[in-house]
């Protein structure tokens, strides 16, 4: 999937998909639907919107799938509307003072872009001439995804609730959805077959700790190397958020 989309930007629609549906009928069914291709992308990572102006921003990586968190100063970020016409395939270009390595997850707040670059936090202004400015993020080695809640910047890995599908259930949470963007797909298959095979196991009562630490440790295992996996938000205490 990582090297279909060094060319390409395919914007698409999620239509309706659960792993695990509420009716006893079983899954129910979902697909994607190509809208747009975008030529000149560069393996494209992160699509934000500026949802006021119309506009959408595209983090692009430009580096082979060994190389996601290499820091070669070849990144870039992409400016189009927001009905998919590009206006500047390079709008943010990694310079000699401000370089750019691998931008990923972005968000937007109070009119300034924040993007993940490796290990750093990255902003700019998004109007004309605003400039690149680090933000300090202790002990960060790779910064994944960006969230805000219109005060707050939160960044995370890539999600994992795998060991906490049994409390998710007991609230009421019964449907699911996985993400195979950069999953290559044969490993994304079998990802998807730990997660029948939970759901089946929390259906029959029988699911335990000792086959939530197999299945994890398997999703571990077929997940790519490259991006890191954990909890994300979930164990989070919003008092600690300061």
């Amino acid at each position: 999937m990582l090297n279909r989309a060094v060319r390409y930007l395919s914007v698409a629609i999620l239509a309706t998909g659960s792993v695990l549906a509420a009716e006893e009928t079983g899954p129910i069914a979902w697909r994607l639907e190509p809208v747009k291709s975008i030529k000149g992308c560069k393996v494209p990572e992160c699509v934000v919107v500026d949802a006021e102006n119309a506009l959408a921003y595209i983090s692009n990586i430009e580096a082979l799938p060994d190389e996601y968190w290499s820091d070669d100063g070849r990144g870039f970020i992409s400016l189009m509307t927001a009905d998919g016409k590009m206006l500047k395939r390079r709008w943010l270009n990694s310079t000699p003072d401000a370089v750019i390595h691998g931008p990923k997850g972005m968000c937007i707040l109070q009119d300034v872009l924040y993007f993940a670059d490796n290990s750093r936090l990255l902003r700019r202004p998004l109007q004309p001439g605003g400039q690149v400015e680090p933000l300090p993020v202790p002990e960060a080695e790779r910064i994944n995804d960006l969230a805000t809640d219109g005060t707050h910047i939160f960044a995370n890995n890539d999600l994992d609730l795998m060991p906490h599908l049994g409390e998710l259930t007991a609230i009421g949470v019964s449907q699911w959805m996985l993400d195979g963007l950069f999953t290559p797909g044969e490993n994304f298959v079998a990802i998807a077959k730990l997660f029948v095979e939970a759901r089946e196991a929390l259906a029959e009562g029988n699911w335990t700790e000792a086959l939530a630490e197999r299945l994890d440790a398997e999703l571990h295992a077929l997940h790519p190397a490259n991006r890191e996996l954990d909890s994300g938000f979930y164990s989070k205490d919003p008092n600690e958020v300061v």
